[in-house]
């Protein structure tokens, strides 16, 4: 439970909140800090709302916090779970706040991520997971620790994205290759039609030496080699320790960052030594053969004028002879290093490929099935009134776009484009791109031959196979389907047909079946019906009292009153700050006139309501 919060600085500064580990309701008027105390809560436990998944609710969110604390302002908040204790602080900072400090018990405050479990809605952030089914999932994901699966999955995008520069580097070597060797065919056509023409072993040789000179010509020049490290973290240790008792260890971080860079000035000047050698022996190798080859040239050279003394265009033959010569010699060449390098090269790494996709897809039905498992329990806590089940894969916005991006400029049409992502996944896609096959993208998405053969063309002439091959590790999202009925006998509706309340109420309710950790909210009523309020979630706090701590911001007569708060903090402000006005239950005096005055606007409004009302309750 969230025992305590106190604030330094801002508009709220020098105030303390105690709460109850049972309800607690937070009143007053608009502006007096009712939904920032809520924001400060989330902020120092670092539980703000998913900027990714709600971006409007957050920018609210950090207008409100730059508004209300001033840089340097801090926030500790003291947690307790049984007899452990632990406080965290954090500091705001409008440019980058501060990580949260932990202190005392943390072990028994956190899970394996590191983070405090509690749950959390910021205003509007309800109505916003009623929107969508991706956006839903989070409310599942809030209780999960599924760091495991984000680790398994980064080290496999990572390797898929090399794998991916790889194939698209061999593929664009593979193309030129081929388009080199389309020449081939003519040259050995007019080399041998040239070679006829000569007599002698002298001629013949020519072609050795052709081929040889494709090998002695590029040998020189290799370019300057080093061995590298990241060691500029060691110039962060020569000065004085923040912390004088840890000087010792910022000696020996500076003396091992030292010792490595001795080793890379060695190793380098020893390298260095080594490539000079080298350099001067292969341009020595270079030298000789050319100068045997010269050798070579003027004893063709006389061989042809005997056989072409009365041809004087004989020698101009032999010189186009050594030419076609040399390019077969080059094409050849081509060709083994297309044949024993590229195309082995690229079937290793497409094989490669398809192991790190299957650990790419385990890592996320893992993860499913986490998700799954938690599904299940929730719908045996909520007793029937609401069912939620999950959507695999479910958003595939991010697919069409990148696809879009792509196929831009191929003159594929848009309903084209979303009829392939329709009836297929990205990883199919491009398995089939690697493969191929585009029959089987025909069969499977209904399109026709020619825009496949299009797409699969256009990537590769466009050179945008690396790009390609990226839209294979996209996630379409999981989404969550939610149903609701009203009461016993109906039957389920489908979240997306019920009314605007309905859908908040909804929510809710899966956020109070969550689990044991404390759950704030910044005014649940918004956007309820009264009766709903009182019907399912007063009804449902009444029945988990004791289970859990709940903070809530609100308005409400029912979540206050009808749920019978334990704990009610009442807030008043001025232009400037916002001060606790008064902290206790309703049994007190005083506090039962703030709830009276804060919620019904004091007790003539009320007496006129309840004499106008009096007849409806009898």
């Amino acid at each position: 439970m969230i025992e305590s919060v106190t604030v330094t600085g801002g508009f709220l500064d020098g105030q303390q909140f105690e709460f109850s580990g049972d309800l607690n309701c937070l009143l007053g008027g608009t502006g007096a800090g009712k939904s920032l105390l809520i924001e400060l809560v989330r902020f120092a436990l670092d539980q703000q709302t998913d900027a990714g998944d709600f971006p409007q609710v957050r920018r609210e969110v950090e207008s409100r916090l730059k508004y209300a604390l001033t840089s340097g302002s801090t926030v500790e908040v003291v947690l307790t779970r049984g007899h452990a204790r632990c406080l965290v602080r954090r500091a705001y900072f409008e440019d980058g706040s501060t990580q949260p400090e932990f202190i005392g018990d943390t072990e028994q405050m956190t899970g394996l991520s590191g983070r405090i479990a509690i749950i959390g809605f910021s205003q509007s952030e309800v109505i916003e997971y009623a929107r969508t089914p991706v956006g839903r999932m989070a409310l599942i994901d809030a209780a999960l620790d599924l760091t495991e699966f984000e680790i398994r999955v980064m080290d496999a995008l990572t390797r898929l994205n090399d794998n991916g520069r790889l194939i698209g580097s061999l593929e664009s070597k593979i193309a030129q290759a081929c388009r080199k060797l389309q020449t081939l065919p003519e040259v050995e056509k007019r080399l041998e039609e040239l070679s006829g023409l000569f007599d002698g072993e002298t001629v013949k040789m020519q072609a050795s030496w052709s081929t040889e000179k494709a090998l002695f010509e590029p040998l020189v020049g290799i370019p300057e080699l080093k061995v590298t490290a990241r060691t500029e973290s060691g110039g962060k240790f020569r000065g004085p320790a923040a912390v004088a008792d840890n000087h010792d260890l910022y000696q020996r971080a500076q003396a091992a960052f030292g010792q490595l860079g001795e080793a890379i000035d060695v190793a380098n000047a020893q390298l260095s030594q080594v490539l000079l050698a080298v350099n001067k022996e292969l341009a020595d190798v270079q030298q000789e053969w050319f100068d045997r080859y010269r050798k070579f040239d003027r004893q063709l050279a006389e061989a042809v004028s005997r056989i072409g003394a009365d041809n004087k265009g004989l020698s101009a033959l032999r010189t186009r002879l050594v030419e076609l010569q040399t390019e077969k010699a080059k094409l050849d060449a081509q060709q083994t290093q297309l044949n024993d390098e590229f195309m082995p090269n690229l079937a290793r790494a497409k094989a490669y490929r398809e192991e790190l996709i299957s650990e790419l897809l385990e890592a996320r039905k893992a993860r499913r099935r986490r998700r799954d498992d938690r599904i299940k329990a929730l719908n045996k806590l909520m007793v029937g009134i609401v069912r939620i089940k999950m959507l695999p894969e479910n958003d595939d916005a991010a697919y069409l776009t990148e696809l879009t991006g792509i196929a831009k400029g191929s003159r594929l049409r848009g309903p084209v484009l979303q009829q392939i992502c329709e009836n297929s996944t990205p990883v199919k896609l491009v398995r089939s791109f690697l493969t191929g096959d585009v029959d089987g993208v025909c069969a499977a998405t209904g399109a026709e031959r020619k825009h496949i053969e299009t797409l699969f063309e256009h990537v590769t002439e466009k050179d945008a196979i690396e790009d390609f091959l990226r839209m294979q590790t996209l996630d379409l999202h999981d989404g969550l389907s939610v149903e609701f009925r009203k009461h016993s006998n109906d039957g389920y509706v489908p979240i997306e047909r019920l009314a605007h309340g309905q859908k908040c109420t909804a929510i809710l309710i899966i956020a109070l079946a969550d689990g044991n950790d404390p759950l704030i909210i910044d005014q649940p009523e918004d956007a309820l019906h009264a009766p709903w309020i009182e019907e399912y979630l007063v009804a449902k706090l009444r029945d988990l009292r004791g289970s859990r701590q709940y903070i809530f911001a609100t308005r409400s007569p029912g979540l206050v009153v009808s749920a019978d708060a334990e704990m009610i903090i009442t807030l008043i402000s001025d232009a400037k700050n916002g001060a606790v006005e008064a902290t206790g239950s309703l049994e007190r005096h005083d506090l039962n006139v703030l709830t009276l005055y804060h919620l019904e606007g004091g007790p003539v409004p009320f007496k006129r309501r309840t004499i106008k009302l009096g007849s409806s309750m009898t």
